[in-house]
């Protein structure tokens, strides 16, 4: 189940070097203790919640805020601007626009801080997350923090605490292990962590991929870390939009996952952990056919590559829903399309 998933999929060579042809009107002041990298693209009706939420802070050390404005078409570098002229930790960077992955490569580049983190231009920090993660990082010598975050949906608000107490981990196996097993303890996102510089200073995004670039990069910082420090406390507010990257429907976005998937499995040797990896990509495999299917698209390519799994050697730690579905795919395919199709029609009214 080694194989590249369709002809027009990428592969994960490595990330362009970032667009280095960007106007900033501040100058670099040195070195300080924290940076914290917004990239920002058309987030006009957000991106005043989200400075505001970074300027609240309750920080003891200097700290910047590096806004890289990834060519916006609407009010977003206006805005931007305002508060850079009322508040000197507000760094603005202006590019054309090439994606979040270029965008947070030119902050990385451009960064002083002897720590980084990452917050999206529409999302908000809770106040006293960063202090907690830097005390820990300055006193004990961690590469990364990561903390717990709430996902906002609306009205909805789900705690996603993946630790109820502080975790520290020193083995690279147990790291891959919290990444890509069933106790899922690191996430996949680079929001709601800070690194050490140092350690991801010569490490950048993915530009040829849209979805899983996080996953590629925490992945990467991982490689060369020795010691991390997952906290306890809620650090991220995670604000979902029916319009982001991630709620859109695109097959790509699955393609990215597995060859991501694929880069990974190709730097392991655990064979725990590869089976883990294989579990992911089989449950990204039934998700793209499930969408093509509800679409009526030609699902065939999905299908053949579900059929040649070994689902054996992952049986134990797939779930019971999980091995159903995998069955009738294999055994019923086109009642299992018509009911997804019919399904999905009906919730559409």
């Amino acid at each position: 189940m080694h194989e590249t998933l369709l002809a027009s999929s990428k592969t994960l060579s490595g990330a362009k070097k970032p667009y280095e042809n960007c106007s900033s009107n501040q100058k670099d002041e040195g070195i300080m203790k924290l940076s914290i990298i917004v990239p920002v693209y058309n987030l006009e009706n957000y991106i005043s919640t989200t400075l505001e939420s970074l300027l609240s802070i309750r920080f003891s050390s200097d700290y910047e805020i590096v806004v890289i404005n990834d060519g916006s078409s609407d009010g977003s570098e206006s805005i931007i601007h305002g508060y850079q002229k009322k508040y000197g930790q507000i760094t603005l960077y202006s590019i054309e626009h090439q994606g979040v992955s270029n965008a947070r490569n030119i902050g990385i580049s451009k960064a002083s801080g002897e720590y980084i983190s990452f917050v999206d231009g529409d999302d908000t920090v809770e106040p006293d997350f960063f202090e907690k993660a830097v005390q820990e990082l300055d006193g004990g010598g961690y590469d990364f923090a990561q903390g717990n975050y709430k996902r906002i949906d609306g009205d909805n608000t789900r705690y996603e605490n993946f630790v109820s107490e502080d975790v520290v981990i020193t083995e690279k196996d147990i790291m891959h292990e919290k990444l890509f097993g069933l106790e899922k303890l690191i996430h996949n996102h680079v929001w709601g962590k800070v690194f050490r510089a140092e350690i991801i200073k010569d490490t950048i995004f993915d530009r040829t991929i849209k979805i899983g670039e996080d996953l590629k990069f925490v992945f990467d910082v991982i490689e060369k870390s020795k010691k991390i420090k997952l906290l306890s406390c809620v650090g991220y507010n995670y604000i979902q939009r029916n319009t982001s990257a991630m709620h859109v429907a695109d097959i790509n976005r699955y393609i990215d996952d597995l060859n991501v998937f694929s880069y990974c499995r190709n730097n392991i040797s655990n064979k725990n952990i590869l089976l883990y990896i294989e579990r992911r990509e089989l449950l990204t495999l039934l998700a793209m056919y499930s969408v093509i299917a509800r679409n009526g698209g030609d699902n065939r390519e999905c299908y053949e590559r579900i059929c040649k799994f070994d689902i054996k050697s992952i049986r134990d730690i797939l779930s019971r829903r999980e091995r159903i579905k995998v069955f009738l795919i294999k055994h019923a395919r086109f009642i299992y399309d018509l009911i997804i199709r019919k399904r999905h029609k009906n919730s559409n009214g």
